[in-house]
């Protein structure tokens, strides 16, 4: 392959990704959409932010979504503050890079401090308790 074709179909991967018609192959972003909880937010407009991703990107939202529904089945995020999807998968705040690795440490952090305090509820009944005796 020559220089000018390397450079031409280079050219036309980088367009194709931000061209905002450019449509993502239908299985990663079908593999998103099933695994995002409650299907909150538009299912267009984070279909188009997510063919504007890479493909190495695509996969990261993917098991960046992975990791957001099983932390909210595991009560460590409150489904009161799950981003839209459009949002998780782009725009401003792609919140799927925060993801890319499991819960961001701020929600680890979070849950010990939680466990914590209701290890110091208990041992505090428990003190209460003993006092009555």
């Amino acid at each position: 392959m020559g220089l000018q074709t390397h450079l031409t179909i280079n050219r036309t991967v980088s367009r194709n990704h931000q061209d905002p018609s450019y449509k993502s192959p239908p299985d990663l972003f079908d593999a998103f959409w099933s695994i995002w909880p409650h299907h909150k937010g538009s299912k267009k407009l984070a279909r188009e932010r997510f063919g504007r991703l890479s493909g190495v990107q695509q996969e990261k939202c993917v098991e960046a979504a992975r990791y957001f529904a099983a932390a909210m089945d595991g009560g460590l995020v409150d489904p009161t503050f799950q981003p839209r999807a459009e949002n998780f998968v782009g725009g401003s705040k792609s919140f799927y890079v925060e993801w890319a690795d499991g819960p961001p440490s701020y929600l680890k952090a979070r849950r010990t401090r939680s466990a914590f305090g209701g290890l110091r509820d208990v041992a505090r009944d428990l003190m209460a308790e003993e006092a009555v005796l």
